[in-house]
């Protein structure tokens, strides 16, 4: 099977405003990808097939798991029950994923005659699954940006509570790779 990436998978900070999840990672091989920074930026892991829809069961109790879904001949994230829902062999989808942590249209606050009420804490714990290593590497330089150069709070809010899963691919004509 191929390679499974958890980026920020660590109990410890990356920077002031990011937790990040701790997954329990019993019996499985893994290795350390380590920033140029010296933070821990991803973790990769490999389990075998038939152990991956075990472990999407375990991990989604943790927040609503999203995959890649085929809809017709186009395929898009969707809020997903379990792994035979998805279609693993999706090359890209409809929207990107940073769709999910950085949308276009979100309501900020509210307002009325005293004063305005940021909107926070609403945004519910994900768990994006399928995503393609160029798709994470993507996510990373947004970290880079709205974490530490630019610091976003409705940023950091969704970015804390989304957990990324990926696995790798094989591009074809019309990837960047």
């Amino acid at each position: 099977f191929p390679n499974v990436f958890i980026p920020r998978l660590d109990t410890r900070k990356r920077c002031d405003s990011t937790r990040v999840w701790p997954v329990l990672l019993a019996g499985l091989r893994t290795r350390r990808v380590i920033s140029h920074k010296g933070r821990d930026s991803m973790m990769i892991l490999k389990m075998k097939k038939e152990d991956l829809a075990v472990f999407l069961d375990s991990i989604k109790e943790s927040g609503e798991l999203w995959g890649p879904v085929k809809k017709g001949n186009r395929v898009s994230y969707s809020k997903v029950d379990s792994l035979s829902q998805m279609d693993l062999k999706a090359t890209r989808t409809i929207i990107p994923p940073k769709k999910f942590l950085y949308p276009p249209r979100f309501t900020m606050f509210d307002f009325d005659e005293d004063g305005y009420v940021e909107r926070t804490g609403d945004v519910p714990k994900r768990i994006l699954f399928g995503m393609h290593p160029c798709d994470i590497h993507g996510i990373l330089i947004m970290d880079k940006l709205f974490l530490e150069t630019y610091k976003d709070p409705y940023y950091a809010e969704r970015r804390e509570k989304t957990l990324l899963l990926g696995h790798s691919c094989i591009p074809d004509d019309k990837c960047m790779c």
